[in-house]
């Protein structure tokens, strides 16, 4: 959901109307569609997760990562 809500964002979404019309439709999906989720390789689940993560990941984290007075100790 964090990664949905940042794509959003990045789309031009600022209210609250697409993150909870996604949530919803995604609770749906999963009440009602658990046969096809069945179906799904777990390859392509993980391959979304990757996509996701690349599409939210900001490089300047890991210098402020760096630069994080609990590391430097």
């Amino acid at each position: 959901m964090i990664g949905q809500s940042m794509i959003n964002v990045n789309h031009g979404a600022f209210k609250r109307l697409p993150s909870i019309t996604g949530s919803m439709l995604l609770l749906s999906f999963i009440l009602f569609g658990s046969s096809l989720i069945e179906q799904i390789p777990l390859a392509a689940l993980v391959g979304v997760m990757f996509v996701v993560t690349e599409k939210t990941f900001r490089r300047g984290s890991i210098q402020s990562l760096c630069d994080s007075p609990a590391l430097t100790h």
